[in-house]
């Protein structure tokens, strides 16, 4: 979490990290691994 955080203040600045994290958290539960079902 803690380098997630990280990465969202360098990566995406403008964007609160809480909102990118939740994005985050929704979309892929965190695993960088994840493939949507589109």
């Amino acid at each position: 979490l803690a380098v997630a955080l990280q990465l969202a203040r360098v990566c995406a600045g403008t964007v609160a990290p809480e909102t990118l994290l939740s994005v985050v958290k929704t979309e892929s539960g965190f695993n960088p691994l994840a493939i949507g079902d589109c």
